[in-house]
């Protein structure tokens, strides 16, 4: 696979519920959306959402991962292996889950669509392919 493009902006939403901690509220959520496109026109998508002071990773750490990571293939104009990124991902998020997740995210979703395989199914060869739930939910005024 060769990639052609990798972008990356920043979101901000109004959560619907705060999240309430001894000393801190919580009520903006602050998001890097990844974007990696490949030559044939896929495109994975993922996203970083560190939630500071929760964890150590800020948002604009997150965010310089990602970029660490969108310059390391800025000249790379040859086939890469699913793993080749995955070792990259690895070694521009060290200590930076969220952007790690993000970045993965992305390349999963894009070698998965690349594939022609749902998300679950390129990473896992034993996941369901459906999930049978109840269809009542929702459609009566009971809440429990």
């Amino acid at each position: 696979m060769i990639i052609k493009d990798i972008s990356l902006h920043a979101s901000q939403y109004q959560m619907i519920n705060n999240l309430e901690a001894t000393n801190f509220t919580h009520n903006i959520r602050d998001s890097w959306i990844l974007k990696i496109t490949d030559n044939e026109g896929f495109v994975g998508y993922g996203e970083a959402s560190p939630l500071f002071p929760f964890n150590n990773e800020s948002f604009e750490e997150s965010g310089y991962c990602i970029e660490g990571f969108k310059l390391a293939l800025s000249n790379i104009n040859d086939d890469i292996s699913l793993d080749e990124l995955i070792i990259l991902s690895d070694v521009h998020s060290l200590n930076a889950p969220s952007a790690n997740f993000a970045i993965q995210t992305a390349i999963y979703d894009l070698f998965s669509k690349n594939n022609n395989k749902s998300f679950s199914i390129f990473i896992n060869k034993k996941s369901l392919t459906e999930v049978k739930s109840n269809g009542i939910y929702g459609l009566t005024s009971i809440n429990n």
